[in-house]
């Protein structure tokens, strides 16, 4: 008798972990969908969702920090522009502290960092740029192939070649 319910425990447990596992890449690819569609709102919901079910999971933080660095670029007031790049910049952070070799991780932060220091006055701009270069270049470390770290370098060096 003992014997069973054990068996039928353990049997519960691989079947949960599997359909978890199962949603988990489901709602990440519909995710990755609504990205390349466009629809970064979706895909906001989506990565949210993933997130809830598996805390710990990389990728759903990195992309999340980008989805909301995308949805606040087409916002036009400042403050809730902000805001979304903080949401952003929050995500990105859990991301790196999940996986510090992560190199999207890292590019994402400094994009979101540099993000809400072009609405920043100038000293609070030097003061995240700072954090912005050291950020890109962990991620050019880890993927020096990487065109978006890259140009994220190229922007930052032509943002302090211009600030006073």
């Amino acid at each position: 008798m003992l014997k069973s319910c054990t068996f039928f425990a353990l049997l519960t447990v691989i079947l949960y972990s599997t359909l978890a596992a199962q949603d988990v890449q489901s709602l990440m690819s519909k995710g990755d969908s609504s990205y390349h569609a466009y629809n970064n709102e979706v895909a906001l919901e989506y990565f949210t969702k993933v997130l809830e079910m598996d805390e710990n999971n990389y990728d759903a933080s990195w992309k999340l920090a980008r989805a909301y660095v995308d949805v606040g670029e087409t916002k036009q007031d400042k403050e809730e522009r902000k805001a979304f790049y903080k949401k952003g910049e929050e995500f990105a952070r859990k991301a790196v502290e999940i996986d510090s070799n992560g190199a999207k991780g890292h590019l994402f932060l400094s994009i979101a960092i540099g993000r809400v220091a072009l609405d920043a006055g100038k000293k609070e701009q030097v003061r995240l740029s700072k954090e912005v270069k050291s950020e890109v270049d962990k991620a050019l470390d880890l993927d020096p192939n990487d065109d978006i770290a890259w140009h994220v370098l190229g922007r930052w060096h032509r943002k302090m070649a211009t600030l006073n």
